[in-house]
């Protein structure tokens, strides 16, 4: 039995880990402070990250944050990027980015999601682990 298509989802970025070093070998912000980490995820021709939400000087984000709202089931079925980020007031710093394919068991069973991200999986990744998880709009917003 295949999910219906036009229900609609939320998925929420809870918590995480990130590298304290910088592929480099030095801190993230240059003056000795821990990263300001927050989580973006891609789709195909879309993007979503909510910048505001950027856990301060942390290797331990806890975001429990909305990265996006009212998303149809086949929007999370498609392959995702997740991307995390060092917040800066000038540019952020790439922390990392892995795929993520979402699965139907996922979306329905509220369990989290675990994405990791080893340093230099891919290529210049700093090293990362981020939760998801997602939720029925019908339950995200009762």
């Amino acid at each position: 039995c295949r999910l219906d298509p036009y229900l609609t989802w939320a998925l929420i970025a809870k918590n995480g880990t990130v590298s304290a070093t910088t592929l480099a070998d030095g801190d993230w912000d240059g003056d000795g402070n821990l990263p300001d980490p927050y989580v973006e995820v891609k789709g195909e021709g879309w993007s979503f990250g909510y910048t505001g939400y950027e856990d301060s000087n942390t290797l331990t984000p806890e975001w429990e944050y909305t990265i996006f709202w009212n998303f149809y089931t086949d929007d999370f079925l498609t392959p995702l990027e997740v991307t995390v980020w060092d917040k800066d007031g000038n540019a952020d710093d790439f922390m990392g980015s892995c795929p993520l394919q979402i699965t139907e068991e996922q979306m329905t069973s509220g369990e989290d999601i675990v994405v990791q991200c080893d340093r230099n999986q891919i290529e210049d990744d700093a090293g990362w682990t981020v939760t998801l998880y997602v939720v029925p709009m019908s339950e995200y917003y009762p």
